[in-house]
């Protein structure tokens, strides 16, 4: 009985560094991703929808949208797409 509760109460310590190891690195990766402006993971570029104006879509603010670079051949009416504005109001915006 000694012998379980020794096993148990080590696979429950372990459970717990891995749980706190990924949430570190989880941490590390939003922390470099979301403070810079060319934000890319494995090609795809993660984004805060900082308001609702994309509610219509089911967006709300404060989502993560999750973007790819693909060739505009492919895309289709009513595909959410993301850019970077030329607008002189919102220049550099995603």
């Amino acid at each position: 009985m000694k012998k379980a509760l020794q096993i148990t109460k080590t696979v429950l310590v372990w459970l717990v560094v891995a749980f706190a190891v990924g949430m570190m690195i989880f941490t590390l990766i939003s922390v470099s991703t979301f403070d810079k402006t060319d934000r890319n993971i494995f090609g795809f570029k993660f984004f805060i929808v900082t308001s609702d104006s994309m509610s219509a879509t089911d967006f709300d603010a404060g989502d993560i949208a999750i973007s790819k670079n693909v060739d505009p051949k492919v895309l289709k009416e009513g595909d959410i797409i993301t850019f970077l504005s030329q607008d002189p109001d919102s220049f550099g915006e995603i």
